[in-house]
């Protein structure tokens, strides 16, 4: 008679269970499938957002199936049962944000999303309903301690659901492609200490003879700079021919960094030469120090050249050559224009001195 009794038991206890465990595998398929681009129109919106520069998807791929694996280990582990639904809540949270979002930011709305937050929300009742019936029973047999104890419980479960609204009010933002672009040009043609707070900018023309006759000392000096600063060689076109090597210098400075000051010397050759240079004679100059050059997309090189000169216009840069060392923590800087004043001490004491302010 005693195992009778406690089997119905049991199964109404794994009921819920499975309704949250349903509900989490809905909710990871739909994330996938949000992943997968399979989802309609009305989501492609919601993909220009991201969450702390993260997208929606590896978020969901890696939060929603961690909770699953808790949830389930909560039968054999029992303190795990209220981690998740801490965990429930806050993600629930989050897709009330999420929500919001759509309605008010969007102006349309992903019918996976909803199906995503409609999923979480059927793995969360049967969380919600335990702490209901266990709070009516403590209501019909009066003990103090157990009445606070569920308030207690019940408090945390809201203060998680308003950290993940909260969290996820905070890191949400669109995605503008662009300045993503602008940001990955900038860190592809960056040299040296790429995590120092120092910046040095070294400002040239190709076709200044200043600029040709300073191009020794800078291969000569750049080893040292480059290892307590972030080196930036930037094209300042005062000379309209200066636009024609800018495509192979960036090219040079993305694709051959370990050998970009070689490559750059032979450049600085040829435009002693020749005022619009040809692929087939960059190329040659390439192999001649056992590089290869390989050709930019036009979006990438008119990214740099708006790089270069926005740095021209902030850093108030009046000609070539000019070198500007900055600590980009502070905004100090100091400007060293002519190549009078770019020499090897000069540079190293400007590092120096910014990097004790």
């Amino acid at each position: 008679m005693t195992t009778t009794a406690a089997h119905p038991f049991r199964r109404l206890k794994i009921i819920p269970f499975w309704i949250t465990t349903i509900g989490l595998l809905c909710a990871c398929a739909l994330s996938v499938i949000s992943w997968m681009n399979l989802c309609s129109q009305a989501c492609a919106a919601g993909h220009s957002y991201r969450i702390f520069g993260l997208t929606f998807e590896s978020v969901g791929l890696t939060l929603l199936p961690t909770i699953l694996v808790m949830h389930l280990l909560s039968r054999f582990y029992p303190w795990m049962l209220q981690l998740t639904g801490w965990t429930l809540c806050a993600t629930l949270g989050a897709e009330v944000m999420f929500i919001y979002l759509q309605k008010y930011k969007i102006g349309s709305w992903c019918p996976v999303c909803l199906s995503i937050a409609a999923s979480l929300l059927l793995a969360t009742l049967p969380y919600f309903y335990g702490y209901i019936k266990k709070f009516k029973q403590s209501l019909e047999h009066p003990e103090r301690g157990q009445i606070m104890f569920n308030i207690y419980r019940g408090l945390t479960g809201i203060g998680f659901f308003v950290v993940g609204f909260l969290v996820a009010f905070g890191g949400v933002g669109k995605y503008n492609k662009l300045q993503a672009a602008e940001n990955s040009i900038k860190d592809s043609i960056a040299f040296g200490n790429t995590s120092s707070p120092i910046e040095v900018y070294v400002f040239t023309d190709w076709a200044c003879p200043a600029c040709r006759k300073l191009e020794p000392t800078l291969e000569q000096v750049m080893p040292k700079i480059m290892a307590k600063a972030r080196v930036t060689f930037v094209d300042d076109p005062v000379h309209p021919e200066t636009m024609n090597y800018t495509p192979f210098n960036v090219s040079f400075m993305i694709h051959n960094k370990a050998n970009y000051l070689t490559l750059r010397h032979a450049l600085t050759a040829l435009s002693e030469d020749t005022k619009e240079p040809t692929e087939e004679q960059v190329a040659a100059l390439a192999a001649k120090a056992g590089q290869q050059y390989r050709q930019l997309n036009y979006s990438d090189v008119a990214l740099a050249n708006k790089f270069f000169a926005h740095l021209v216009t902030t850093l108030d840069v009046e000609g070539t050559p000019t070198v500007v060392v900055v600590n980009k923590n502070t905004q100090q800087g100091k400007k060293l224009p002519g190549s009078s004043k770019i020499t090897e001490a000069n540079i190293l004491n400007a590092i120096k001195a910014l990097s004790k302010e």
